[in-house]
């Protein structure tokens, strides 16, 4: 969460959104406040008995791969960059009622130079305000423009398959081992490619008769 965020009152660098008490019962394993009862049993060998052991109490050697399949466990975490707190009440309704994230907010975390500028052209652009019949609820408008990127980007039409789009947005992300000259090339040429996308959107909306309607999201 950028420092510029209007949501982001305390300047820190992460907010959560959902799942606060379960990383918090995390933590506390961690700090040894959180002791596991009887009930808690290794399905690989049940018969250990892990009644009032602490996470510090796993190092011995009898415990000691329960605690490595514990410190190698990976959480599932999608990450969301937005500025709109509807859109994070939103989302955390959805999350606990059951509705599973769409393939256009995947693609949203995982960031990157070309899902910046795709959200900043939807912020920006008066075509979705006065030509789009759909609304933005589920992040259509971006899944829109990354349609638009993908066939900017090709010579000739790709299929809007999932893997098209999630690739296309890989691509332009900033890679560890490059060099900081070459992430700025990068950079720029997804704002050349999304410069593209937004004069096609400009003359769009320039045609007193174009209304576009929503598709589905891929």
């Amino acid at each position: 969460m950028s420092s510029d965020n209007s949501l982001n009152a305390t300047n820190k660098r992460y907010a959560i959104i959902d799942g606060k008490q379960r990383l918090n019962t995390l933590v506390e394993f961690f700090n040894g406040v959180l002791v596991l009862d009887e009930t808690v049993k290794w399905l690989e060998k049940p018969e250990l008995n892990l009644n009032k052991l602490k996470y510090a109490d796993l190092s011995k050697k009898e415990f000691l791969e329960i605690k490595t399949q514990i410190d190698d466990y990976q959480l599932d975490i999608i990450h969301v960059t937005t500025n709109e707190f509807d859109r994070i009440e939103e989302m955390f309704l959805r999350l606990n009622e059951g509705v599973p994230v769409n393939n256009a907010e995947k693609r949203n975390s995982i960031g990157g130079y070309l899902i910046e500028g795709i959200n900043a052209l939807v912020k920006s652009s008066e075509f979705f305000k006065t030509k789009a019949k759909f609304g933005n609820r589920r992040m259509e408008h971006q899944d829109l423009v990354a349609k638009l990127c993908l066939i900017e980007s090709n010579e000739s039409i790709e299929s809007f398959t999932k893997k098209n789009l999630d690739d296309l947005v890989q691509a332009y992300k900033p890679k560890k081992q490059a060099t900081e000259t070459e992430n700025k090339k990068q950079k720029a040429k997804a704002t050349d490619l999304l410069n593209k996308v937004k004069h096609g959107l400009n003359n769009l909306k320039d045609r007193k008769s174009t209304r576009l309607n929503s598709s589905h999201a891929n």
